[in-house]
């Protein structure tokens, strides 16, 4: 038996794929799929760094440092240091140097940003934007867990279990009182982000047949990049009350679990392939009786082609004990179901698969190439996107410009690579993003004082950011299509954690760009370049091919 003979894609279209069941399911994964963008880019907001200086000397210290303030002698307070400049008619005195004895003053409230709540400038600086760097190893982590337990247990218990959690440890990076307690947080809450946006992803990507399944998951992804999109605005309206309320909204929207808990269902899909055939049975039953359609037709003639091809199985002789046809349906299902556990259960391990990877020319090559074009993508879309603050003057315009764009670059890169193929697009978009992000750079190298120039580089950046995450969308496609079935998930997770730990130095683009404004652009543009030239020369196109099953397909 193969796991082909339940035809599951018949059962959905029997139900009727755009009716009540399936239109409501689709709705209550994507309505708190916001969850996913507020995790991820709140931080945009909640660390910023303000203007700030040193706090003035109090008296004492000026009489403690022998310091006498008239008009001979100079304070000045800068970002890390206290200057004094001694001056006594024309004899110049030493000159000294203090650190900020007193803290610093921020030109903002204390509470609107982590930074100026626990002092993360001078000696500190970076440790801000390390919490990012947390986060994401959390994501690398819920990576590697997250489909496993979604296979073991489940899609739905990932889903509630995932976002009930995050209520938690949002709570608890709300209230942290020091610095470390909050960036463990962050790797807590990088985890469980990740697990919730795997499980919300698959149900998507399983509630429906293949037919509807692409326009339903690309429709998935656009409502994910609205979400990116009122982020900002949601910063904004929550701009007047401290950090913390930022991780309260996120705590607050988690809340959500209890309507998947009540009404969302499991993947029909999944129950068949785990042998859990009556859980099956009552979802399809339901989904019936919603859409309003004869579970009898949809149970019994969806799956007749896998009772007549087992009229020859031991199975069918169970009909001699006088049982009705639904329970010989239901036991060929079962019969069906047991060898799919079974071919399962022979599959060999991840290791293993990668080892054939590695052994294979072609498959090596796929797989090393992509996973540098993914993680260049990848970076420079999130890098511009964390860079917001650095762009423009207002942080709450920039970042959900930048969003906004994407969805006008998805489309655009669906279009295209209809018409002429994932490698041509991706090509042209990697070229399009390197001549921009370059031209920003060379003007912030060479017109830096220039106020006009200064929004031509915003606009630069921006476009930059959009095409950017056009084309990361089009490299999860069209790595899925270049490896074959037996070896997709290996290879795409092989990529997808070299994507990860590149995406370490992101939050690090920001620290960069303050320091050498003009750097950050030529690396994203140089890999851009570089990577554009290894699609071009290594690997070939898919488009309008059947996508292969078996290594010896490609090899």
């Amino acid at each position: 038996m193969k796991p082909s003979q339940i035809d599951v894609d018949g059962i959905m279209t029997s139900l009727g794929d755009s009716k009540y069941f399936h239109t409501t399911q689709y709705i209550m994964i994507c309505i708190p799929m916001l969850l996913a963008s507020t995790n991820t880019f709140f931080y945009v907001y909640f660390a910023t760094t303000p203007e700030y200086r040193c706090n003035n000397l109090t008296q004492s210290q000026l009489s403690q440092y022998n310091i006498s303030i008239n008009e001979e002698d100079n304070l000045i307070y800068d970002k890390c240091s206290i200057d004094i400049i001694n001056t006594n008619g024309e004899v110049t005195g030493e000159n000294r140097t203090l650190d900020c004895l007193n803290g610093y003053y921020y030109t903002t409230p204390v509470d609107k940003s982590i930074v100026s709540q626990w002092d993360l400038v001078c000696n500190k600086e970076g440790l801000a934007e390390s919490t990012q760097i947390f986060y994401i190893v959390g994501q690398m982590i819920g990576g590697l867990t997250a489909p496993y337990l979604i296979e073991r247990f489940g899609r739905k218990p990932a889903r509630v279990s995932s976002s009930a959690l995050l209520i938690i440890f949002n709570l608890f990076g709300a209230f942290s009182p020091f610095y470390s307690l909050f960036a463990a947080m962050r790797i807590f809450i990088g985890i469980l982000r990740e697990a919730f946006l795997l499980s919300s992803a698959t149900l998507v990507c399983e509630l429906y047949p293949k037919e509807k399944r692409i326009i339903m998951t690309g429709i998935f992804l656009n409502i994910w990049s609205v979400g990116n999109c009122l982020v900002g605005f949601i910063a904004y309206m929550l701009k007047d009350y401290s950090w913390n309320m930022l991780f309260l909204f996120n705590a607050a929207l988690s809340g959500y679990f209890i309507v998947d808990f009540i009404f969302l269902e499991e993947s029909t899909r999944w129950l068949i392939a785990t042998s859990k055939i009556n859980a099956a049975e009552k979802i399809v039953k339901k989904a019936a009786k919603q859409n309003k359609v004869d579970f009898d037709t949809v149970w019994h003639i969806t799956l007749k082609d896998t009772s007549t091809q087992q009229t020859a199985s031991p199975v069918n002789e169970t009909n001699l004990d006088g049982r009705n046809c639904e329970s010989n349906v239901e036991a060929n299902v079962k019969a069906v179901v047991d060898q799919s556990q079974i071919e399962v259960e022979k599959e060999a391990p991840m290791l293993v698969k990668l080892l054939v990877i590695f052994k294979s020319p072609y498959l090596r090559k796929v797989t090393i190439v992509m996973s540098i074009a993914w993680a260049v993508d990848m970076t420079s879309a999130n890098g511009i996107m964390l860079m917001s603050e650095v762009l423009g003057d207002n942080v709450y315009i920039v970042f959900p410009s930048i969003c906004s764009l994407e969805i006008l670059t998805n489309s655009l890169y669906a279009v295209s690579a209809k018409r002429f193929g994932h490698k041509v697009t991706l090509e042209c978009f990697k070229t399009f993003s390197a001549a921009c992000v370059i031209t920003a750079s060379l003007i912030k190298l060479l017109a830096e004082k220039s106020e006009t120039m200064k929004y031509v580089c915003l606009v630069l950046f921006v476009v930059t950011g959009a095409t950017a995450n056009g084309a990361t969308g089009g490299d999860r496609i069209y790595i899925s299509e270049l490896f074959p079935t037996e070896i997709r998930s290996a290879g795409s997770g092989f990529a997808t954690t070299f994507v990860r730990t590149v995406g370490l130095s992101t939050p690090l683009f920001k620290l960069l760009a303050l320091n050498i404004p003009w750097a950050p652009g030529i690396i994203i543009g140089t890999g851009c370049i570089v990577s554009s030239i290894l699609l071009h020369i290594y690997l070939p196109e898919t488009g309008n091919l059947v996508l292969p099953q078996k290594i010896n397909d490609v090899i």
